[in-house]
């Protein structure tokens, strides 16, 4: 199934792991069993854990500690970061990010499958475009909506805006929503 997500076929996943296409198809049918070195390549190739294939039936119950990360360096001028607050090295529901937007820049998010969004502004004040509406979110504000919609957030006032902002798809995703970021110059 993994294979699958990532659009690979047997004979490409043969090639990034030196295995047979043969070998491989007969550890999908379940017709034999891996070795743990075969396993390893295999998730290298996937880009997952290895661990991945031992807990597939409890991962609803592991939890993920995500250590806070050392502050940005300051060099003069501050720019649009994006701070993953989650693991990705493996399919998920959830993703979430902290985004920090200097005055003067904005976040474009293309949505691309089903599921919702969600903003929090930690410090500062944003504005929400979707479709044709505008939503100002000043510090402590939130909002949820359709992660279908493509949408746009944008520091017009304050110095720095940071935003928590998390999207939980329907269904385990290996990618993430396309997010860039865009700096407008003062004149």
């Amino acid at each position: 199934m993994l294979r699958l997500e990532r659009n690979l076929t047997l004979a490409e996943l043969s090639q990034k792991t030196n295995l047979s296409t043969s070998y491989l198809s007969q550890l999908e049918r379940g017709k034999t069993i891996p070795s743990l070195s075969s396993l390893m390549e295999i998730a290298n190739a996937l880009g997952v854990n290895v661990r991945y294939f031992f807990e597939e039936e409890q991962r609803s119950d592991l939890a993920f500690v995500m250590r806070r990360s050392p502050p940005l360096q300051e060099s003069g001028q501050p720019s649009p970061y994006k701070l993953s607050l989650k693991p990705s090295d493996e399919p998920s529901r959830l993703w979430v990010w902290q985004y920090s937007l200097p005055r003067g820049s904005s976040l474009r998010i293309d949505a691309e499958e089903e599921g919702e969004a969600f903003c929090f502004v930690l410090a500062g004040e944003i504005v929400l475009e979707i479709r044709e509406e505008e939503i100002v979110l000043a510090e402590g504000d939130s909002t949820a909506f359709a992660a279908t919609q493509s949408h746009r957030l944008t520091n017009e006032h304050s110095d720095i805006s940071v935003v928590l902002y998390a999207y939980a798809a329907m269904r385990p995703l290996y990618k993430t929503q396309r997010a860039s970021f865009a700096l407008r110059k003062e004149v």
